[in-house]
């Protein structure tokens, strides 16, 4: 019954709205073309040329082949279906080995279910999430350390999050007092360095860490707001690694990993659920003895398969058949000339997807604070000409709702289109 009712899932889809995974696909196709990685901007008139490397490449080359084969990013629910199967199988496994209870563990992928559907869109972030769930069930085993250099190669050639990885390995080489481990963690830094940008990649994360500013102003870098249902998993994983430990379940050396990855997930909303990753099995332990399990493998795997009947209704929820045409300017977006039109960076994703350079999109880390700064204040409608005069901005493509548009209107600007979510506006020249 499994395989029909995630295939029902993968057939219940509604469009798109995450413009981030649009120029991943983008940049893919560019870099197919170039036979090489990308190192400066490509998409943006206002940045073009300048130093950017997109830390994605090895995902944006397989969006891009995928795109190749089945067009209109129909293949998105396939790559979601197999991702959220690959994390929560693993996340099963690991909480399997803790807990040996599926009944346990079908619970605790209830909750962690809530706050994954965030989580589960077609960026590369889905599949560091994956890769971070592997390199976790991959330390606990001494015949599978070998793996984790290689899932780290490919981690580092996919997601900026890979240090996240490293220093996961790190952190369980202290607690568990393993040289092996220790060696383990060095040779992931090694063939993280080894990726198509070669050391270029920890320029990658200085750049991001440079940035923080400007990231600041994106509201997945923002802090998580606790009252909203999606994070409540991670205070309740708060919760039962509290209980675990005033019952003594967790030792002093458990915290070596446990208070690191506890305070990462309050730093931002995107840090939540990799940190539940690393916490979920010592939140588990206070609930070792409230359930018995066999043990046994058929157990194990019950447990699993309810998992992907829980992701199926993840997919039902997050999967896709094109761009959402109130999230995007489909319609709108072929009223403007390229170039010269300033946007929203959320417009800017779609616009790169379509072929056209772009005023901004979501890339903090090449535009940098102050540009960013600049660019909320003009589409506030705040000191919006001398930004329009330094990159001789004739157009507008903005939401209805954005204050720049009455703005505009008072100064003279025209509307050359206008649907239920978007308007675009031209500079008229006034006859003297």
């Amino acid at each position: 019954m499994l395989a029909p009712i995630v295939a029902i899932a993968v057939s219940a889809v509604r469009p798109l709205v995450d413009n981030s995974f649009l120029w991943h696909v983008e940049a893919g196709r560019v870099q197919l073309a170039a036979g090489e990685v990308l190192r400066t901007d490509p998409f943006s008139f206002t940045f073009f040329g300048e130093g950017w490397r997109t830390q994605s490449w090895l995902a944006d080359i397989g969006y891009a082949t995928l795109e190749r084969w089945v067009t209109d990013v129909a293949w998105v629910p396939w790559l979601l279906t197999i991702a959220g199967v690959a994390l929560l199988g693993m996340v099963a496994l690991d909480l399997y080995r803790e807990a040996r209870s599926p009944t346990i563990v079908g619970l605790a992928l209830v909750v962690l279910l809530v706050i994954t559907t965030r989580f589960l869109v077609p960026r590369p972030v889905i599949i560091s999430l994956v890769l971070l769930s592997a390199v976790i069930v991959a330390t606990r085993y001494r015949s599978t350390h070998w793996t984790v250099p290689l899932l780290m190669w490919v981690w580092a050639a996919v997601h900026g999050s890979w240090v996240l990885g490293v220093g996961f390995v790190l952190l369980e080489a202290i607690r568990t007092r393993s040289r092996r481990l220790g060696w383990v963690a060095a040779g992931a830094v090694v063939t993280a360095s080894l990726t198509a940008h070669g050391v270029a990649v920890w320029q990658i994360l200085w750049r991001f860490a440079m940035n923080r500013e400007a990231l600041d102003v994106i509201q997945e870098w923002q802090r998580p707001d606790f009252l909203e249902l999606q994070f409540v998993p991670y205070l309740v994983g708060i919760v039962g690694v509290g209980v675990a430990v005033a019952q003594r379940r967790v030792s002093r050396w458990d915290l070596v990993v446990i208070v690191p990855f506890a305070l990462f997930g309050f730093t931002s909303a995107r840090a939540t659920l990799p940190a539940l990753l690393v916490l979920a099995p010592y939140a588990v332990r206070p609930l070792r003895n409230v359930a018995s399990g066999s043990g046994s493998r058929s157990a194990l795997n019950a447990g699993i398969a309810g998992a992907l009947v829980l992701l199926g209704v993840a997919v039902v929820v997050s999967a896709t058949t094109g761009p959402h045409p109130e999230r995007f300017p489909i319609e709108a977006s072929r009223s403007i000339d390229p170039g010269a039109t300033f946007h929203s960076d959320v417009v800017g994703g779609y616009l790169i997807y379509r072929g056209q350079p772009v005023f901004v999109d979501d890339r903090a880390e090449l535009y940098g604070a102050e540009f960013f700064g600049s660019y909320r204040d003009a589409r506030d409608g705040v000191e919006w000409r001398p930004l329009f005069d330094e990159y001789g901005i004739t157009a507008a493509l903005l939401d209805v709702d954005d204050g720049l548009v009455e703005v505009l209107g008072e100064a003279g600007w025209g509307e050359r289109y206008r649907d239920d979510s978007f308007v675009v506006l031209e500079h008229v020249e006034l006859e003297e």
